[in-house]
């Protein structure tokens, strides 16, 4: 916030009305999804290396409201395994940190002129709003999420797959429920803290919404969007003078949200391990609920292998190919590659322990669900 505050000084930028932005009539949070979001042009007078950050303090009040949004958004988060709160602070600590590791000056020559810096960093570096918003993306992308998968929501013919016609379910409902938080009276000065006009609104809700759906990798309209402006900025047969500054951008930023919200598979085993366990827990717990068609002891050590396989190390490979992550993509890769060995070699037997410690817990859960059940009904 600080940094978008030194930014807008630096600008000589003054604030404006703020409209309360909603999805348009008739359209959900999916809708809104963009190829190449707009992101500010090179500003010789406001880049970063002529802000002053140390010249900013935030205002109480601002200070105040932030601390009670970032609770009201803890707040909303169930109690499952994996979607929760402690795996969204984890996944909103290594966006920040990627975002840092992409815009820092440590990453780029000292003698580099800044707009040189910006083309690098396909203006990232100089878009501290697009920096804070993949950061709230991070954070609220799980919001109130049941921990189960959208697949299920329209297998139930869920209220909730039915608002969101059946895509991104969870997605676009944990959008939806932090932006109407956001645009409540009470949040009035944090929002003209983040934003100064309408312009810099409607950006920051293009950032937040895109990164939040950059998240679910089931959607096959937007798996083929990323395919397709994968192809036209990085693909093999484009034009290197071609700069596609936006597209590139847009690209980057959905790679940090899926790098973070995978943080797990590209870090030590012991991490991965300790997720996976956490997951496989939670579709357990699902399974023996009545609310998943299929057992995951079945098919969790494949469908990991395939997730490292298909998803992970992919993923990985496009952060090099861009450059702007530097060493860190190299690392995601190894790490990514470690996993998959050892999994391959492990795995079957860590779901088999697994069952072994979850079987019975599940099942006493369940059934002290059902008695808490019956005696609120009864009260």
């Amino acid at each position: 916030l600080k940094q978008i505050l030194a930014k807008r000084q630096a600008s000589g930028k003054k604030n404006q009305y703020l409209p309360m932005l909603r999805s348009p009539e008739g359209k959900t949070v999916v809708d809104e999804v963009v190829e190449a979001i707009e992101f500010p042009p090179f500003d010789a007078f406001s880049s970063q290396d002529k802000l002053d950050v140390s010249s900013i303090s935030l205002d109480v009040t601002v200070r105040a409201q932030l601390h009670e949004y970032v609770s009201h958004v803890c707040s909303q988060f169930r109690d499952n395994a994996f979607h929760c709160l402690d795996r969204s602070s984890q996944v909103s600590m290594s966006a920040r940190k990627l975002m840092q590791r992409v815009t820092t000056s440590q990453q780029h020559g000292a003698s580099e002129k800044p707009k040189e810096v910006f083309e690098e960093t396909f203006g990232l570096s100089d878009d501290p709003l697009a920096q804070f918003a993949v950061v709230f993306a991070a954070l609220i992308h799980d919001m109130d999420h049941g921990g189960v998968s959208n697949s299920q929501l329209i297998r139930e013919d869920n209220e909730l797959a039915k608002t969101y016609n059946g895509r991104c379910i969870w997605e676009q409902h944990a959008v939806d429920l932090a932006w109407s938080q956001l645009m409540q009276p009470e949040f009035e000065e944090l929002r003209e803290c983040i934003c100064a006009d309408e312009s810099e609104l409607k950006h920051f809700r293009q950032v937040v919404i895109n990164s939040v759906l950059a998240t679910d990798f089931m959607d096959e309209q937007l798996v083929a969007l990323r395919k397709e402006r994968w192809e036209k900025a990085f693909g093999d047969k484009v034009d290197a003078k071609k700069k596609n500054l936006n597209l590139k951008a847009s690209i980057v930023v959905k790679l940090v949200m899926q790098a973070s919200d995978s943080f797990h598979a590209i870090q030590h085993w012991q991490l991965f391990q300790k997720w996976s366990e956490r997951y496989f827990l939670e579709l357990y717990t699902a399974f023996k609920s009545g609310r998943l068609p299929q057992d995951p002891s079945i098919y969790w050590y494949k469908s990991e292998l395939m997730f490292l396989d298909e998803y992970v190390i992919p993923l990985c490979k496009k952060m090099q190919k861009t450059g702007v992550f530097g060493p860190t993509a190299d690392e995601f890769l190894a790490f990514a590659t470690t996993n998959r060995d050892l999994w391959s070699a492990k795995g079957a037997a860590l779901v088999q322990s697994f069952v072994n410690k979850y079987h019975g817990k599940v099942n006493e859960k369940s059934r002290a669900d059902q008695i808490s059940q019956r005696l609120s009904l009864s009260a």
